[in-house]
């Protein structure tokens, strides 16, 4: 048998890792691009980014087609992308993701300043403040890591390094108490038709990252990790 075996194993159970940051991804971009309905009137870039930033702490899918300049985003859909036949498990990464991330994610506050038209654009600077959740995954890998690899040796199963994941992700997760991570950035609008819109945000942009509580930085130097394992 290869001395490699070991590593082989833990190597495999990183579509664990990748699993888990996936899902994660998802549920953030979803969380940070749902919109609720605007004012009655034509509101200015404050007051749309301001209606922007309420509305995806109700999650209102509606105003994604009437206030954000980006394709829709449906939640419900990006949830349910990587469901599988454990679903329905409690213990699931999913279902975990749901009892510890959703409602965190959508707990956060914002500071709107500085209001810049030139045109048909404008900016709106942001102050975000909400719970640590790159530190928290960032935290959970490593607790992975150092519980898995001597395992691996000892040719421990798959579903004994996933529940070691799921154990770490819930202890993490489930430890964010305070919003303590604040981040500065700026939104970008565009006018159509008269009307203010929220310009498309990147997967990895500012926005998403300081609304995410770095966890989109966190996910690139994971992912940056496991590639350099491979």
């Amino acid at each position: 048998r290869s001395t490699l075996f070991p590593y082989t194993t833990l190597f495999r159970s990183t579509n664990l890792m990748r699993k888990l940051i996936k899902i994660v991804s998802a549920a953030a971009l979803s969380v940070c691009l749902m919109l609720s309905f605007c004012a009655c009137g034509i509101p200015g870039p404050t007051e749309t980014a301001d209606t922007f930033l309420s509305a995806v702490k109700t999650q209102d899918q509606e105003t994604v087609n009437s206030v954000y300049a980006g394709k829709a985003f449906d939640i419900l859909d990006s949830m349910e992308q990587d469901e599988d036949a454990d679903a329905e498990d409690g213990g699931s990464i999913d279902s975990l993701i749901e009892k510890q991330m959703k409602d965190k994610m959508l707990d956060f506050d914002y500071t709107l300043s500085n209001e810049k038209i030139n045109d048909t654009k404008a900016t709106v600077d942001v102050e975000f403040k909400t719970y640590e959740f790159g530190k928290a995954m960032t935290n959970t890998m490593a607790k992975y890591i150092e519980e898995a690899l001597p395992l691996a040796f000892s040719g421990a199963s798959d579903e004994t390094l996933e529940k070691i994941m799921n154990d770490a992700f819930k202890e993490e997760f489930g430890a964010l108490k305070d919003k303590s991570y604040t981040a500065k950035t700026t939104i970008n609008l565009v006018q159509k038709d008269g009307e203010w819109k929220v310009s498309e945000i990147d997967d990895d942009s500012d926005i998403m990252n300081a609304i995410s509580g770095n966890l989109v930085n966190s996910i690139k130097e994971i992912n940056e990790s496991l590639e350099e394992w491979e």
